[in-house]
């Protein structure tokens, strides 16, 4: 396969704030590298779902330096995910596609785990045990 033929390249895909609580909304980035030829993306859509809920959502990721990106044009995609309860574990996958119709399924499918995720808390249990939430 030739260079110009490669679906895009996820290089990183990450969330901004440790440990959310409720009154957060997630900003998350992506860097991706396109090998079309003019370097353009067609979408770079973020599904996520919470807990174990089989139902996504879609929100589209934007390179335009507004969306916790550094500027526009730079080939890192912003988006924020909506803040949500405390105690909700959100998971997060990618799918990316250049302006050629090539696609990128991010984490790829040979990764451990087919999502990404992290957990809002908001230290509303009080107690002198250890809670712990298991998925």
């Amino acid at each position: 396969m030739r260079a110009d033929e490669l679906p895009p390249f996820v290089e990183e895909l990450r969330h901004l704030i440790e440990k959310p609580t409720s009154a957060h909304g997630m900003p998350l980035i992506a860097r991706i590298h396109s090998h079309s030829a003019d370097g353009g993306m067609a979408s770079v859509a973020l599904h996520y779902s919470l807990n174990l809920e089989e139902t996504t959502t879609t929100l589209s990721l934007v390179d335009d330096g507004a969306h916790g990106d550094v500027a526009a044009g730079d080939g890192i995609y912003g988006v924020t995910i909506p803040a949500q309860a405390s105690r909700t574990l959100v998971h997060y996958s990618l799918i990316v596609r250049d302006s050629e119709g090539r696609e990128t399924v991010f984490p790829y499918p040979g990764d451990p785990s087919p999502t990404q995720a992290y957990y809002h808390y908001d230290n509303d249990v009080d107690t002198q045990i250890s809670l712990y939430d298991l998925y």
